[in-house]
C-alpha cells in the first residue's frame, strides 16, 4: 500500500513551481540529550503558490546526532498540525500520514493524503509536527537539514515538484553569537527566504563575525544582510553575489576567488579573509587627521600608481627599516609600494582617505601577517581589536600619534583594527617609549616622561586616563576609547577624535 501510494504521486504530470513553491523545516534551537521524555519538536512548513492541494509528499535529512522520536508506532514522529486538515487530532479522519521509512543514505520518506480529496486549508503556513531526540555527545554549532523529493499534489492528475532546499537547527547559546566565521558551506541547494531571515537575525547579534560560508548553496530566496561592514560573505555562483547585502567573495572552487568591490570601512568591524581573492575593486574608508603620523595595516595590497598619487598629493608612507637599541630608537624610511597585511606608518597633508579606492588588487590570507622584524623590535599589524598586556616575556608599544613616538603599555590596552604596534622582549624593553626618526630626520618622543602620565596611548585613542571636556570638566570615563567624535583634554593635552 505505501510503495503504491508513493509511486502513484510520482508518476503525475508535473507543473511548474516558483522558487518558494517549498517544504521545509522552520529553523529552531536544540541542545544535546534531548530523549522522548522531553517531547522535543520541530516544525515543518509549506510555501505554495499554485493551487489547493490533496497530498505531498517529500524526504527529510536531519544531521548526525538527532533522530525521528518513534516512541510508539512509526507514524507517532509525525503529527499533523491542528488547523490545516479538515479535522483534528492525531490521526485525521480524512488525511493519513505514510511514512517509507529511512533509506541507508538516512533519509525518511513521508506523505500525506486526503482519502476523499479535500484540500489542505490555506495554501501557506505550518503543516506538520515532528518529534525527535538528540544524542548527549551533540556538539555546539549550526547544522544543516535537507529536504528533497517534493512533490505538492493539486489534483488527481497534477503536482509540482519544488527543489531540494536547506533549513538549519542550530545546537547550544552561543553557536551564532560567539563565532569568529561561520562555516554553513555544508548548506546546499535553495535555502527559502524565511530561512535566510533566520540566519540574519542571528548573525546580526554577532559583533565579531568576520566570515560567512555558503559556498554549498546555489540560489538564495532573500539577501543575506551580513552583520558588519567588513564581513565576508564566500558564495560558489557569481549570481549569488548580488544577493549579498556586503562583501561577497566567488569561490567556484576551480579558479582564483574574486570579489567584484571590497568595501572596508574604519569603525566597520574585524576583517578576516579564509582565503586569498582578487577584488576588481578594494578600498579602506579612513580619514586620517592632517599632518600627523598614523599606524596602517591592510588586506590587500596598494599598487605603485596609487602610492605614486599620494606622494603627489602630499602623503608620506614609511615602513620600519631598523631600530637601535642603545637609543630606544625606531627608524622608518619611504616605502615604494604597500603590500598587503603589512604595517606602515602614513601621514597626509591634510584630512583625507586616501586608501578609499585602490582598484584591482589581491586580498591575502589574514593568517599570513607580514611582521615587519627590526633587531629585537617587531611591528605588526592587526585586523581585529587587540588587547595588549605587557609582561615578564613581552612589552608592548603602542603608537601615540599626537607625540609621534610609541609609548610602553602595561595591561588590557586596546589597538583598534586595521593599526599597528610594536613588540620587544622583555629582558630588552627597557626604555618607557620608543623615539620615531623618519628617514634622515630627528627623532621624536618625549624624553623623561613615563607613560602612565600620558595614559597608554594607541594610536591617538589614549586609554585609562584623566578625560575633560574643552571647557575643563572632568566626564565620567577613563580614556578616550569610549568618547565620541571631539575634542578633549587628557592629561592636560587637548586629543582630537575623527
Amino acid at each position: 500500500m505505501k510503495k503504491t501510494l508513493l509511486s502513484l504521486i510520482m508518476s503525475l504530470a508535473v507543473g511548474a513551481a516558483s522558487a518558494e513553491d517549498i517544504i521545509q523545516v522552520v529553523p529552531f534551537q536544540t541542545q544535546p540529550g534531548m530523549t522522548t521524555d522531553d517531547g522535543c519538536t520541530f516544525t515543518i512548513t509549506m510555501n505554495n503558490s499554485s493551487a489547493d492541494l490533496i497530498a505531498y509528499q517529500f524526504e527529510i535529512l536531519l544531521p548526525e546526532g538527532m533522530a525521528f522520536d518513534f516512541y510508539d508506532s512509526e507514524k507517532d514522529a509525525f503529527e499533523l498540525t491542528d488547523g490545516r486538515y479538515p479535522t483534528h487530532g492525531r490521526k485525521k479522519e480524512k488525511y493519513h500520514i505514510i511514512d517509507g521509512g529511512i533509506t541507508s543514505e538516512g533519509w525518511m520518506k513521508v506523505m500525506v493524503f486526503s482519502t476523499d480529496g479535500v484540500p489542505i486549508e490555506d495554501r501557506e503556513g505550518d503543516i506538520l509536527e515532528v518529534y525527535y531526540t538528540t544524542s548527549a555527545d551533540m556538539k555546539e554549532g549550526v547544522y544543516p537539514i535537507y529536504v528533497k523529493g517534493t512533490v505538492l499534489t493539486i489534483s488527481g492528475t497534477s503536482d509540482i515538484k519544488p527543489q531540494a532546499s536547506t533549513s538549519y537547527c542550530y545546537v547550544g547559546a552561543n553557536a551564532f553569537t560567539e563565532a569568529s566565521r561561520l562555516d554553513l558551506s555544508s548548506f546546499t541547494g535553495y535555502v527559502p527566504s524565511f530561512v535566510v531571515e533566520s540566519l540574519n537575525d542571528q548573525m546580526a547579534q554577532n559583533d565579531n563575525l568576520s566570515e560567512v560560508d555558503l559556498s554549498g548553496v546555489t540560489e538564495l530566496g532573500a539577501d543575506l544582510q551580513l552583520p558588519q561592514g567588513n564581513s565576508l560573505a564566500i558564495v560558489r555562483l557569481a549570481e549569488l553575489a548580488d544577493k549579498v547585502g556586503g562583501n561577497a567573495v566567488v569561490d567556484d572552487g576551480v579558479n582564483q576567488p574574486t570579489c567584484n568591490r571590497l568595501s572596508l570601512t574604519d569603525g566597520g568591524g574585524v576583517f578576516s579573509a579564509s582565503r586569498a581573492f582578487v577584488a576588481s575593486q578594494a578600498g579602506f574608508d579612513r580619514v586620517f587627521p592632517a599632518e600627523y603620523w598614523s599606524t596602517v595595516c591592510l588586506p590587500f595590497g596598494v599598487p605603485s600608481a596609487v602610492v605614486g598619487e599620494m606622494r603627489s598629493a602630499g602623503c608620506a608612507i614609511q615602513k620600519l627599516s631598523s631600530f637601535d637599541e642603545g637609543k630606544s630608537e625606531l627608524v622608518f624610511t619611504d616605502a615604494e609600494s604597500m603590500e598587503a597585511n603589512t604595517p606602515y606608518l602614513v601621514m597626509c597633508p591634510e584630512e583625507m582617505s586616501p586608501f578609499v579606492s585602490v582598484g584591482e588588487t589581491l586580498v591575502e590570507l589574514s593568517a599570513a601577517m607580514g611582521d615587519i622584524e627590526a633587531g629585537s623590535a617587531v611591528m605588526q599589524g592587526s585586523f581585529a581589536p587587540a588587547t595588549l598586556s605587557s609582561d615578564e616575556t613581552v612589552t608592548y608599544y603602542a603608537y601615540d600619534a599626537s607625540d609621534g613616538q610609541f609609548v610602553r603599555v602595561g595591561s588590557n590596552a586596546r589597538v583598534r583594527p586595521f593599526r599597528a604596534y610594536i613588540s620587544i622582549p622583555s629582558s630588552l624593553a627597557s626604555a618607557r617609549q620608543l623615539a620615531v626618526r623618519h628617514g634622515d630626520g630627528e627623532a621624536t618622543g618625549i624624553d623623561g616622561v613615563a607613560p602612565q602620565s600620558l595614559g597608554e596611548a594607541v594610536d591617538g585613542i589614549v586609554q585609562n586616563a584623566t578625560v575633560c571636556d574643552v571647557q575643563g570638566r572632568t566626564l565620567g570615563v577613563r580614556g578616550l576609547g569610549q568618547c565620541a567624535k571631539g575634542v578633549y583634554v587628557v592629561n592636560g593635552k587637548k586629543q582630537i577624535i575623527k
